[in-house]
């Protein structure tokens, strides 16, 4: 019982560290995680008339 409870421990680290560094690359290559003369923020930038669309939208009729 205890070496099964082990081997799921290993397999489900294996897989999370996998997933981690599959996707940890992109987020260091934009910018968004590590600092550096380049640091952005995460999220889009709307200029201001798609700003006030979707203000508007909000407005009820």
């Amino acid at each position: 019982m205890k070496s099964t409870f082990w081997i799921v421990v290993v397999i489900v680290m294996g897989f999370t560290g996998f997933l981690i560094g599959y996707s940890l690359p992109p987020f260091v290559e934009a910018g968004i995680i590590g600092g550096g003369p380049n640091k952005v923020k995460a999220g889009a930038q709307l200029d201001t008339k798609t700003q006030e669309y979707y203000k508007d939208l909000l407005k009820e009729e």
